[in-house]
């Protein structure tokens, strides 16, 4: 490999395919280089030899096109570089592409070899058929297919007309049979048919203009808007290509899967019975982005949905983390419902909301509740606290209460499910924002909105005005119908915290939507249970307080037994 790394010194990026691909038409039309040529005679020479010999008009394109990049880089030791690769075989330069040992580029980088792997087996390559894949960057994907199948009839899709010729390169040095177009898969159509097999990884968290959506919807098979997660767009025109029979791999980030905004965009693929299993990954899979990601596995005539939890299957490197390939595929062709993997049907993913966040299902079937009622059936309203930015809380802060002024609680101000005395006074025109909206009252529960560390506390207050700020959720129960301290100690529980967690969503941060949170069920005893597990909690809670006056006291006279004592 010292070859290898010369080349490397001298060459970076594309350039290296660039170059193999340059050695390997050298090679195949027996075009030498002159020994006591200098630099730009070889460069000459090389592609004069190859204009009198190329009759394949894509070959003809793809040398054009490196004749065009070399000559703009001046500095490239074309000689040095060629002289090296002219000691490969065919074969050992078909064993470069292959193993992807010739380069790392950034195109490679944020395409992993390991889920390119995972979904060539999910998709289960068979001999004689057609595998699209949409978005095909510089052909990773391409080329583990044909590896894994050499009887498979490979098509890509790719926008950007450099990444295409790329890909072309590699597969004409394995000596593949392809055919790869350049153009925008979401408007057009130019591989004309259906396909037995599909794959896409198409380009996460962008946003469409509305002349790009009106361009969609004349051939999608639902109304798209601006605010619609383009993995959707991309997942329309997989289905749209796909056979009766066939099956499809999509990537996408994890906010598809659960945000409010595309909720009837999810309830028209789970109506139609597209979706047939989501795996949730492992997260830092990429380097250029920590965005979690889920495997969307597509096909027709669905009435479950398998949804794998597989965020733990994975290796560990110095960098990101590898997939656990083997693993993944095992837990996919499962049978049987576990802890990590479970069958849902579609009236119940109706009922959540159209959801398809794995948490949300796996594990939770589990969950033993004792008359189970749904949240909104015992509470009045559920609403997110009052938003209000850094910069603006530090101009409307005071330090001496006038008479008029809120008192603001945030999350910091809750600690082991005790609201804080001192909470800091504001002061907002009453006039300009809808105050009485974010007030609490006495009995209303609060839960942090966003974050890994659930936080949760029961507001005691009588005349005090305090306002919730943005960042936690205020539960108003019903007290008719629930006492608020039972509530409370029914979210501390085991039970509880495990189905709050199933609700949080979120690729980076987590958080808590309020419309999910009243869907979701709890336990339910009758009058008198609530009544005593609600006077056991408060009597602990009463001890504690006592217990931390004491304890910082203790504090206190151990930092002092020095003064004291001199």
């Amino acid at each position: 490999m010292k070859s290898i790394r010369e080349i490397s010194m001298n060459c970076y990026g594309n350039l290296n395919y660039y170059m193999l691909y340059l050695a390997y038409i050298m090679k195949k039309y027996n075009v030498v280089i002159e020994k006591n040529a200098d630099e730009k005679e070889i460069r000459d020479n090389i592609f004069n030899q190859l204009d009198s010999r190329l009759k394949d008009e894509k070959e003809i394109k793809k040398v054009n096109f490196v004749h065009k990049i070399i000559s703009q880089n001046l500095f490239l030791n074309v000689r040095q570089i060629l002289t090296i690769l002219n000691e490969f075989t065919i074969m050992e330069m078909q064993e470069l592409v292959s193993e992807n040992v010739y380069t790392r580029s950034a195109a490679v980088e944020n395409d992993p070899l390991e889920l390119c792997d995972a979904a060539i087996s999910i998709l289960n390559l068979k001999n004689s058929e057609s595998v699209l894949e949409i978005g095909s960057n510089i052909g990773a994907f391409l080329i583990r297919s044909y590896l894994h199948n050499k009887n498979i009839n490979l098509y890509a899709e790719e926008i950007h007309m450099e990444s295409c010729l790329i890909s072309e390169m590699r597969l004409d040095i394995l000596e593949a049979k392809h055919n790869i177009c350049n153009t925008n898969s979401l408007f057009e159509n130019k591989q004309n048919k259906k396909f037995d097999r599909i794959y896409s990884y198409p380009p996460m968290l962008t946003r469409m203009t509305e002349e790009e959506i009106s361009r969609f919807n004349q051939k999608s098979s639902f109304e798209a808007k601006t605010s619609t997660d383009t993995s959707w767009l991309f997942i329309d025109r997989v289905i749209r290509q796909l056979d009766k029979t066939g099956k499809a791999v999509v990537v996408v980030n994890d906010g598809a899967l659960f945000n409010v905004k595309d909720k009837e965009v999810r309830e028209h693929f789970v109506k139609n019975g597209y979706i047939e299993s989501i795996i949730s990954l492992p997260t830092n899979l990429l380097y250029s982005t920590g965005v979690k990601m889920s495997i969307i596995v597509l096909s027709h005539n669905n009435e479950k949905i398998k949804f794998i939890d597989a965020r733990n299957q994975f290796n560990k490197s110095r960098r990101i983390n590898q997939l656990k390939v083997d693993e993944i595929i095992e837990m996919y062709n499962e049978q049987e419902d576990d802890e990590l993997i479970t069958s849902i049907n579609l009236e119940t993913i109706r009922d959540n909301s159209y959801s398809l966040n794995v948490e949300r299902y796996v594990g939770i079937e589990k969950i033993e509740l004792i008359n189970p009622i749904k949240l909104k059936n015992v509470v009045k309203d559920i609403f997110r606290g009052i938003q209000i930015s850094a910069t603006e809380l530090d101009k409307i802060i005071i330090d001496i209460p006038q008479g008029s002024e809120y008192q603001l609680l945030t999350l910091g101000d809750i600690n082991k499910g005790i609201i804080e005395n001192d909470l800091n006074y504001i002061s907002i025109p009453e006039k300009t924002r809808n105050i009485e909206r974010y007030l609490l009252e006495d009995g209303d529960l609060i839960i942090s909105a966003k974050g890994t560390n659930l936080k949760i506390a029961t507001v005691q207050i009588s005349n005090e005005r305090i306002i919730a700020s943005g960042n936690l959720l205020v539960i108003r129960p019903n007290k008719d119908k629930i006492n608020p301290v039972y509530l409370k100690t029914f979210f501390d529980s085991k039970n509880g915290k495990k189905i709050l967690e199933s609700i949080q969503v979120g690729s980076v941060i987590l958080s808590i939507n309020p419309s999910q949170l009243k869907e979701i069920e709890i336990s339910m005893p009758n009058t008198e249970k609530q009544e005593e597990i609600a006077k056991k909690y408060l009597a602990k809670i009463d001890l504690l307080k006592i217990t931390r006056k004491k304890l910082i006291q203790l504090e206190k006279d151990i930092e002092s037994i020095h003064d004291d004592e001199i």
